[in-house]
């Protein structure tokens, strides 16, 4: 089965080799796109039985297609998910051509019903590689698993049950769009060594015990920060503000590099392995920028609950 692993590995670096020109040392700006998609989805057993959660949908299309359609119109290619074998296959029969279904909906003059999905799926690279169990569970085991691919260039990452809604700009660009600008030489006299940044929502005091909490450091603009630490589901007394950190991160190859070295140290007891205490690591001697998204929300779908919420959000919208 992961023979298919080493596959995708060649492949990918086959062609980020032929772009590796266009990328310089000290580049932030990511060219490739991570996504977590390997939990098994037991909150909504026994649909995930044979469905991958991401496929479940959110309005008129599957949450992993938002995902997509984000990455595509920040400007990012190529893209890995990171699946396990229970949903390997769901998952590339989704991003796979398939013609005898074209097929029939021409012969139903319904082709529309595949045009903004087939548009994406055109415009990425995507690959999907299978998570072993050696890498164990949590944030931090895609990212091992995909570190083949990534090496040490920039990359996006993405949690797969995490959807964002945007208006004007995507979420995921709007991160670009600040690393690009901070990284720039316009701000070279703020002396910032940025290691990355990651999105980050307010929530309600009360549900802060439920999330990773980050604490600023300093302002650089009304909703741009630096970060001093995130924490993991503090108490109410314990949380130093109520902005939480989602799925949505740009990393610098030196985020992997910590990974492996933190990796023993920052498992815990149920072997799962967190990005957070990395993040907040690099942010003790580099800079590593959060952001409160302009004109966007961000809503988890990894229960029922929350996913009934997610699509409140998409009937307020896009339905009139």
């Amino acid at each position: 089965m992961y023979f298919h692993n080493v596959l995708v590995f060649l492949k990918m670096n086959l062609r980020q080799n032929k772009d590796a020109n266009k990328i310089t040392s000290n580049s932030i700006i990511p060219k490739i796109a991570v996504i977590a998609d390997a939990g098994r989805g037991t909150r909504f057993l026994p649909t995930t039985k044979t469905v991958a959660k991401s496929l479940i949908p959110v309005g008129n299309k599957p949450i992993l297609l938002w995902l997509l359609t984000e990455i595509r119109d920040s400007g990012i290619r190529d893209v890995l998910i990171v699946a396990s074998k229970h949903n390997f296959q769901a998952l590339s029969n989704f991003v796979e051509y398939d013609k005898d279904l074209l097929d029939y909906l021409k012969d139903k003059n319904k082709e529309h019903l595949l045009e903004e999905y087939l548009q994406v799926i055109k415009d990425l690279n995507i690959e999907i590689l299978i998570q072993p169990k050696i890498a164990g569970y949590g944030t931090g085991a895609p990212l091992l698993t995909a570190s083949p691919v990534i090496s040490n260039q920039p990359f996006a990452y993405l949690f797969g049950d995490d959807l964002v809604f945007w208006g004007h700009k995507p979420l995921l660009k709007q991160l670009i769009d600040a690393v690009e600008k901070y990284s720039s030489k316009d701000y070279a006299h703020k002396h910032l060594d940025i290691a990355g940044i990651g999105a980050v929502q307010s929530v309600k005091k009360e549900d802060v015990s439920k999330y990773g909490i980050v604490k600023i450091k300093d302002s650089l603009e009304d909703n741009i920060y630096t970060m001093d630490y995130v924490v993991e589901k503090p108490s109410i007394e314990e949380a130093p503000s109520t902005l939480t950190s989602f799925g949505r991160f740009i990393f610098t190859g030196d985020f992997i590099y910590l990974l492996r070295e933190m990796k023993h140290k920052i498992l815990n007891n149920n072997a799962e392995l967190y990005i957070q205490p990395v993040m907040t690591e690099l942010a003790k001697n580099k800079d590593f920028l959060i952001l409160e998204g302009i004109d966007t929300k961000w809503c988890t779908t990894g229960d029922p609950k929350n996913l009934y919420f997610a699509w409140q959000e998409w009937f307020a919208r896009f339905v009139h």
